[in-house]
């Protein structure tokens, strides 16, 4: 990467994130969407406030973005370190929300949380749920699909 433009860097990093493998998580939600017969992009970019950011699905692609899904994984030891990586996600994603809803008002922000512990801390909680529009805290299958169904149904 030493000397490289920063244009060329950046494509290479779009390159890297499209052919990234899956998640556990990303499997499940790409494969409920295909079950919907819902059009997505993968690892989509958006433009906000001049700044590219990856996010893993955006429907139905970045030209014309209507929602946006976020897949987050805390996988933590104990509550003390489950509240950490609560706040990290709570954060990254509420300025990622923040900036989407500023340039795009109309675009839905769901976010799907998935952790090992009992319960996300509720300050956590209470951030995702105020900087989202939909937040699903380790949701089963059919709950995911049900509520992107009508989501997809709501905006057309």
């Amino acid at each position: 990467s030493r000397g490289q433009p920063p244009e060329n860097l950046r494509k290479f990093a779009r390159k890297a994130m499209k052919n990234k493998r899956l998640t556990l998580q990303e499997l499940k939600v790409s494969k409920i969407l295909d079950n919907l017969e819902i059009p997505y992009e993968k690892e989509g970019v958006l433009t906000l406030d001049g700044m590219e950011f990856f996010f893993e699905f955006l429907i139905p692609n970045a030209e014309n973005p209507k929602i946006v899904i976020e897949c987050k994984r805390a996988e933590a030891k104990d509550k003390r370190n489950l509240r950490i990586i609560g706040y990290r996600i709570a954060y990254e994603t509420g300025y990622k929300s923040y900036l989407i809803h500023k340039n795009f008002p109309l675009i839905k922000v769901i976010v799907i949380v998935d952790h090992n512990q009992e319960n996300l801390p509720q300050r956590v909680s209470k951030i995702l749920k105020n900087e989202t529009d939909v937040l699903l805290i380790n949701q089963k299958e059919t709950e995911i699909s049900s509520i992107l169904k009508t989501l997809c149904r709501e905006l057309g």
